[in-house]
Order: structure tokens, then C-alpha cells, then sequence
């Protein structure tokens, strides 16, 4: 199976450019966020230190850009595999390629931090979940794109959760 690889606007999920072949590719797509992590490839165009394309390797860079990119895999039949949020990206070119490593959408919330406080009791776990996630996507990110639907909630749960405090605090003691 032939792989191709995508860097997409993290906002709007438009398909910025086909990235090159990517090499040591690992991935994994889960409900709870999958892992990638694969190295772009530059040493073609830094080869020559006199004759270096710098301009080639700052938007070969670029597009992957942590908190600005997405990365999307299609396979041969052009079915997407999955799209994962690039978190950091090596600063070096050494050894031809440049590294990066991401988790996938269902991961992001995790990472951001609240803005406000809330505090739920005996109320739709479903609807919690829907105003977290409303949050942690259009909170700091007013131009994404983001549908969420609304969905019948047949268990209860108290919630609470203080301002600056993690979507998941309790993972991360």
C-alpha cells in the first residue's frame, strides 16, 4: 500500500501541498488520539552547503508547522487514514531530514488548558462533553471549522473543573 502524505491548515482543514515522502513513519489512530511521528526529508536540498535551497527547506518545514498544520494520510484508494496535530518539530537538518511527532484531534483537548470554570451536578454526561469540546476547539480558535452534534444523554455526572486547570487534570497528577 502506497501511502501519501498532506499538510492541511489546522483551522479549516483545506489542504495546503502534498508533503514529500516522509520516511520513518509511525502511526497509530485510536478514539482516545493516536501517535505519529515521521522525519521530512531536506538532504537533497542541503547537500551542497554552498548551493543550499533555503527557501526549498524553510516551506518544506513549514508545512508542518506545529499549532498551524495538520498532517492527513490517504492510502492508494485516496482514503484517509487519519489526521494527526503536529506538536514539535526538530530544529535540525542534521542527518537529511527534519523530525516531527503529533497526536491525533481526539488528543487535543488534553493539552489545553481552561478558560473558564464549571461546575456540573446530575447533569448529561453528553452535554458536558459537548461544551468541553465546544471550549477547547473554539475557545482560543474562533475561524476553525467545528460541527458538533447534539446527542441524548442518558447518564448523569457531576463535573467540576477550576479556570487554568487541564480538560483531563485528572490524568496529568
Amino acid at each position: 500500500m502506497r501511502l501519501r502524505f498532506w499538510a492541511c491548515e489546522a483551522l479549516s482543514g483545506d489542504v495546503v501541498a502534498e508533503l514529500p515522502a516522509l520516511s520513518d513513519v509511525s502511526f497509530s489512530s485510536r478514539f482516545d488520539g493516536g501517535r505519529f511521528s515521521g522525519r521530512v526529508p531536506v538532504e537533497a536540498l542541503t547537500r551542497d552547503r554552498l548551493g543550499v535551497d533555503w527557501t526549498e527547506v524553510s516551506r518544506r518545514v513549514g508545512l508542518v508547522q506545529p499549532g498551524l498544520r495538520t498532517i492527513a494520510v490517504t492510502d492508494d484508494s485516496n482514503r484517509l487514514l487519519g489526521e494527526w496535530l503536529p506538536l514539535s518539530r526538530g530544529r535540525s537538518t542534521s542527518g537529511g531530514a527534519v523530525t516531527i511527532e503529533g497526536v491525533g484531534w481526539e488528543k487535543y483537548p488534553s493539552f489545553r488548558s481552561l478558560h473558564a470554570s464549571y461546575d456540573y451536578t446530575n447533569t448529561g454526561q453528553m452535554g458536558i462533553a459537548k461544551t468541553l469540546l465546544t471550549d477547547a476547539f473554539l475557545g482560543w480558535n474562533a475561524g476553525m471549522q467545528l460541527t458538533i452534534p447534539a446527542v441524548a444523554s442518558t447518564v448523569n455526572r457531576d463535573f467540576k473543573r477550576e479556570t487554568r486547570t487541564c480538560y483531563r487534570s485528572e490524568e496529568h497528577t
